[in-house]
């Protein structure tokens, strides 16, 4: 007898077993040998196969398996792709995260950024990847979605452009036949540019390129920027509700639909969960109001905080852990 772990796109997995027949079987079932048996076991993991199997039931719940209450008999099987012997990063390493970004080797189970570069098709492989890649995605969707609904237009701005026009950031340089060229910081520019001719709601879902040190939760050299642009009829408070809206209808949907793949992303890159208002409960402060609670209730360095003074990045955390 032997078990093998069936895999199928992100972590749905499966038992199998392998039973070889000791006697001719009664029903049409082929026989199964003992070198087959043998076989199986002995085929590479991550290998590609196509099983004939019978589902039933285990005698007790598969804890290893994301199936747990169904197992697969397996009475043939074919090997389509086998892998290589020896894997350059194991499914195991590529489900944990990067613990080093330098070159140096690290022990197994974890791998080091380069190790993970290597083997990007391991890397892809792993559940966690699949279901941070998946996740991402669905973001992307339900920010189009939600605008959409309410008016906006989508337009694409470029990523490549002929000059600098984001203050305060550093750009990427590049030859673009006999001139110089930009990699786009922001789709500000084409965003005004939009409104100006004559669109009253649009946004763009792009990427964003920025040649400064990732040092910071707020600096990244490459990131999928979500951008919108509204006409303001009234006053600022519109752009509060809309900016409110959308991010509480993003977590919202992701915590319905990705439920079973927010766990295992968490485990592997802890982060605690995050705690929504009902609808119609939403917390909302004025600066006066979010610096008196401050004051009030934030720690003893913030107890002297002025109306009149801009929140520093300390503050906003400390207010963040009040409302929370």
């Amino acid at each position: 007898m032997a078990f093998v772990e069936l895999r199928e796109e992100g972590n749905w997995t499966i038992q199998g077993v392998v039973t070889a027949t000791s006697e001719p079987p009664e029903q049409e079932s082929p026989i199964v040998s003992r070198p087959m048996v043998r076989w199986i076991a002995g085929t590479n993991p991550e290998s590609f196969v196509v099983v004939e199997a019978e589902v039933q039931r285990p005698i007790e719940p598969v804890k290893r398996c994301r199936v747990s209450n169904f197992e697969l008999r397996i009475t043939r099987c074919y090997l389509l792709a086998p892998a290589p012997a020896i894997l350059g990063m194991t499914l195991a390493a590529a489900n944990r995260p990067v613990v080093d970004f330098n070159d140096e080797a690290i022990g197994p189970p974890a791998a080091s950024m380069l190790v993970h570069l290597d083997n990007i098709a391991m890397h892809k492989r792993g559940p966690v990847q699949q279901a941070v890649a998946d996740i991402r995605m669905e973001m992307k969707h339900l920010f189009r979605s939600y605008l959409k609904a309410r008016g906006f237009k989508e337009f694409e701005p470029p990523s490549l452009i002929g000059a600098a026009f984001e203050g305060g950031s550093s750009v990427f340089r590049m030859p673009y036949f006999a001139q110089e060229a930009f990699l786009a910081q922001s789709p500000q520019f084409y965003k005004q540019f939009e409104i100006a001719e004559g669109r009253k709601r649009v946004f763009s879902i792009a990427p964003v390129f920025r040649a400064e040190n990732s040092n910071t939760p707020r600096h990244m050299t490459e990131f999928t920027g979500l951008d919108l642009e509204m006409e303001i009829r009234n006053d600022y408070s519109e752009v509060l509700y809309l900016l409110e809206g959308v991010l509480l209808y993003i977590f919202r949907q992701i915590h319905r639909i990705f439920k079973d793949e927010i766990e295992p992303v968490r485990s592997v890159y802890p982060s605690s969960k995050i705690l929504l208002p009902a609808p119609g409960q939403e917390v909302r402060l004025t600066f006066t109001q979010a610096q008196q609670l401050l004051r009030e209730e934030g720690p003893a360095e913030f107890r002297h905080v002025r109306d009149d003074e801009d929140m520093s990045t300390p503050q906003e955390k400390a207010l963040g852990a009040l409302v929370r």
